[in-house]
């Protein structure tokens, strides 16, 4: 099971509603110096509807809806630049005190553009698979839990219908 993620059969509008509202509660979002409300975790709703057709034929249809928290730049967070080694110490003594919540902004960051790197790192392997012909196989060992869910979209089963980058910081 991956840290942090649920699951709930819904089976109204209502539920529905209810369920989006809970997941927005959950969002983490820190104050920098480029915006009051900078997401500084990723959330995924992942909609998975079941259908069992008139032939007794099963259909499972996913609709996901990313939020994917942005890069990042100490200058412009306000952020301390950190080393991995200073990241991982620092994120090792919180989790040990139970609080990984107050892990800094400059370590937020790495693992923010550490992950987004390696998730474009995969796109571009997936692309390159595609032109010569080949399969796309995710790399899964050392991979978190976002990785994973977007290599598992290029590897040519899924349709992506688009990715959006929005910055909201003024430019």
């Amino acid at each position: 099971e991956i840290f942090g993620t649920r699951s709930k059969e819904i089976t109204s509008t209502r539920q529905l509603k209810k369920w989006i509202m809970r997941m927005y509660a959950n969002r983490t979002t820190a104050k920098t110096k480029m915006n009051d409300a900078s997401s500084r975790s990723h959330c995924a709703f992942i909609l998975t509807l079941h259908k069992k057709l008139a032939d007794d034929t099963y259909v499972r249809t996913r609709f996901s809806l990313i939020d994917m928290a942005g890069s990042e730049r100490a200058s412009k967070t306000g952020g301390e630049r950190m080393s991995g080694t200073q990241v991982l110490l620092e994120l090792q003594k919180l989790m040990q005190a139970g609080t990984p919540e107050k892990l800094s902004i400059g370590a937020q960051g790495l693992l923010i553009n550490y992950e987004l790197t390696n998730i474009a790192r995969e796109v571009l392997k997936a692309s390159d698979c595609h032109r010569r012909g080949q399969p796309y196989q995710a790399q899964k060992a050392c991979a978190t839990a976002a990785q994973i869910y977007f290599c598992a979209c290029c590897d040519g089963r899924a349709r992506m219908g688009a990715m959006v980058t929005i910055s909201q910081s003024p430019q």
